[in-house]
Order: structure tokens, then C-alpha cells, then sequence
């Protein structure tokens, strides 16, 4: 396994990355509020999925999608 995803809680975040890059892993998602702090050799993709939800009701209301 190369690439883990994270939904954690962000008060652990930085304890469980540490486990996941001794366990060789090199890219993470991270759908977690907290940030990782950065590591050499990982990469981490964070996922704002409050973002995402409040975009998409945003498009529905302009009508941008249709709802029917």
C-alpha cells in the first residue's frame, strides 16, 4: 500500500502520519480539518469536503444544476 486516507480527528493527525511514513506510505488524502505537518517523501492531497457541500448548494440555488 502506497497511499493512505485520512478522516480522522485533527487532533491526532500528526501522530498517525508519522505511523503511516514508517509504514512507507507516500501519498495521503486527507479528508481530516487538520493539516499534517509537511514530510519528505509524502505528498498530501487535503480534501475540504465543507467546501465542496456549501459550492454544490451554492450551484443549486443559482440553478447552475438542475434540481428536478
Amino acid at each position: 500500500c502506497n497511499i493512505a486516507i485520512l478522516a480522522i480527528p485533527k487532533d491526532n493527525i500528526d501522530e498517525v502520519v508519522s505511523r503511516l511514513v514508517n509504514l512507507n506510505i507516500r501519498a495521503i488524502i486527507n479528508f481530516s480539518d487538520g493539516v499534517p505537518r509537511k514530510r519528505n517523501n509524502v505528498v498530501v492531497h487535503q480534501v475540504d469536503l465543507a467546501k465542496i457541500v456549501s459550492e454544490i448548494i451554492y450551484d443549486f440555488k443559482t440553478k447552475k444544476i438542475d434540481n428536478n
